[in-house]
């Protein structure tokens, strides 16, 4: 059969391999956000927030170079989120000489301002329009062959970071030693950088750890952040340029104006609205474009000032109203006040950490073989708004004593009252199970760590990071592959349903403790029968816990003399069906998790 010439030109046409899909990712954050030094812990709050903005900076400025210096508009750009972002450009040897020009230069920064700490790779890969298709039915879709064939390029870039290994990458850096003013030392905040700028009296460090600072600042007076090719010269423009473009925070356009000006003379490349939802279903857009940064910070207002009066926060600097709380404050921020006007509670933070599980499978595999360009990025952008959007806007209306290290993606680092972290993951399991539709396939893993404040913020990030990955592992029947979709607790792995019914264990002992005014020893010792019960498998002469708890609750309601004979019976055989049935025998050592919560609830 004939085939006309225009119907080969255009068949060839959709077999050209005319696009680059080029993928960007931030590599090494966790090392970024968590470098410490000898400040560190004093400035933990305004550190860590401007650290993980620092990242989304990072990532959207890597993004715009390569937008600039390809010459492609923003809707170029389909995907980013968490560091990573993807982009649709012409493939020609100019495009490729030009990312091979922008790796080098944000190479170049990052050895320049992080010693090497963290890094953004691109990599690319050819596409024809036929590779953007969808699978027909009973055959591999091309798309998810070219989305695969992108992750590998990806993994080989991250192995070639920052190319040490090119002839042209010193092996050292060069005047390094010469860049350090011996009167102003080395940072006191990342340990490795030459000090520049001082803080107080005999405090000095680098310029970025001063931008981190001022960032963290700046985003809780701030509600828009402009990026030029050249410096507005505020006191609110950070000291160093991203990539050659100057970072700007200012305030809403009633009282800082539009920036018009710097719009047309083409100074101005990107404005972006940074503000918190103002309600639950309020639009978000306020003419700006939107950048969910995570931006929720906990401030000190009326009723902290007024508990502070009261000796809540004993030890501590007292802050002014509208002051960011420091970790230190946060950590009292489960106390309750009691009658005898003393705190009750103890003083600790939880970290909670924690991604979604097999996101990488979900991507490849999860949509089948009708994945597409567009359900790929639609599915991207929907993650990413639970953890950006709705988990912020949950934190300042639920728990607002929460700071939110980082969240987007598919990952979040939160840090808070303790009591108050662990009813938040569960409050954010149950939401994103709603969120997904229920889709069993779809979850996430967390680890919950528990300590008292003061604790380096590196420190931190391990305890919350092994929390983590023993959740991930957790697999009592040893099943291919693990089904993750756990929690750690108080070094207590278990599934997501356990812990939510642990949380009504807890409810329900406190409950009782106010009924029968349970004893601290007799709750201490429930610990011990719960050592014997899991041990009864392999010594059997512990199934005498029974009888050991039946005494000691005999024993304790015995030593209250208000209670006459049916009365004890009564309390007895309900304290027998809530802790010894509901609570050891159901849940066995994960029963801890209940009893540490309520024990640290009635600590002095």
């Amino acid at each position: 059969m004939h085939v006309p010439k225009e119907l080969k030109a255009q068949e060839k046409s959709w077999e050209d391999k005319k696009f680059l899909l080029v993928q960007g990712d931030f590599f090494g954050i966790q090392d970024f956000i968590f470098a410490s030094g000898g400040e560190t812990n004093k400035r933990a709050a305004k550190l860590l927030r401007g650290r993980s903005f620092y990242v989304s900076l990072l990532s959207e400025c890597a993004a715009l170079k390569v937008l600039d210096a390809l010459d492609l508009p923003s809707t170029s750009q389909v995907i980013n989120a968490a560091g990573k972002f993807m982009i649709v450009a012409p493939n020609t040897q100019a495009t490729v000489k030009k990312l091979l020009d922008v790796q080098q230069e944000l190479d170049q920064w990052f050895l320049t301002h992080s010693w090497g700490q963290a890094g953004v790779g691109l990599a690319w890969t050819e596409a024809s329009c036929n590779d953007f298709r969808r699978g027909k039915p009973g055959k591999p879709s091309p798309y998810k062959a070219l989305i695969k064939k992108l992750f590998e390029q990806l993994e080989v870039i991250k192995n070639q970071r920052l190319n040490l290994c090119a002839g042209s990458t010193p092996i050292i850096f060069k005047e390094f030693l010469d860049s350090f003013d011996n009167n102003k030392g080395v940072c006191k905040v990342d340990g490795k950088s030459p000090a520049s700028e001082q803080i107080n009296i005999d405090t000095y460090i680098g310029k970025l750890a001063y931008d981190q600072i001022e960032t963290g600042n700046w985003l809780t007076k701030r509600e828009r952040i402009l990026i030029t090719r050249n410096s507005l010269t505020m006191q609110s423009t950070l000291k160093i340029p991203v990539f050659g473009y100057h970072i700007n925070f200012v305030e809403n356009e009633e009282i800082q104006g539009k920036f018009g000006e710097q719009a047309k003379n083409g100074n101005l490349l990107r404005a972006w609205d940074f503000s918190l939802p103002e309600s639950s279903d309020g639009a978000l857009w306020k003419g700006y474009a939107r950048r969910s940064i995570n931006a929720y910070v906990p401030l000190f207002d009326q009723k902290s000032q007024d508990e502070a009066a009261l000796g809540k926060y004993k030890g501590e600097d007292l802050l002014a109203i509208d002051d960011a709380k420091t970790l230190n404050h946060i950590a009292c921020e489960d106390q309750q006040l009691q009658a005898n006007h003393q705190w009750l509670g103890i003083t600790a933070l939880s970290t909670l950490k924690g991604d979604v599980d097999n996101l990488g499978l979900i991507f490849q595999s999860g949509l089948g073989e009708d994945v597409s360009f567009s359900k790929t990025a639609a599915l991207s952008r929907q993650i990413n708004a639970f953890f950006t959007v709705y988990l912020p806007w949950l934190c300042e209306t639920k728990y607002p004593n929460t700071y939110t290290v980082f969240a987007g993606g598919d990952d979040f680092f939160l840090i808070g009252p303790w009591l108050s972290q662990i009813k938040l993951a569960s409050e954010m399991r149950q939401a994103f199970q709603r969120y997904v539709a229920n889709n069993k396939e779809v979850h996430f893993s967390a680890g919950i760590s528990t300590t008292k404040p003061g604790l380096p913020i590196s420190q931190l990030g391990e305890m919350a990071e092994t929390a983590l990955e023993t959740a991930k592992s957790y697999n009592p029947e040893d099943k291919t592959p693990a089904p993750k979709n756990a929690v750690t607790c108080f070094n207590q792995s278990m599934f997501w349903d356990e812990f939510s019914a642990l949380e009504l264990r807890r409810g329900r002992l406190q409950q009782l403790h106010q009924e029968m005014n349970l004893s601290t020893g007799y709750v201490y010792g429930l610990l011990t029968l719960i050592n014997m019960a899991e041990k009864v498998n392999d010594r059997p002469e512990n199934a005498i816990w029974h009888s050991y708890f039946a005494y000691r609750t005999v024993r304790m309601l015995e030593r209250n003399k208000g209670l006459d004979r049916d009365q004890r019976k009564r309390w007895q055989a309900e304290l027998a069906e809530e802790i010894a049935n509901a609570g050891i025998i159901r849940h066995a050592g994960n029963y801890r998790v209940a009893l540490f919560c309520h024990l640290y609830q009635q600590r002095n």
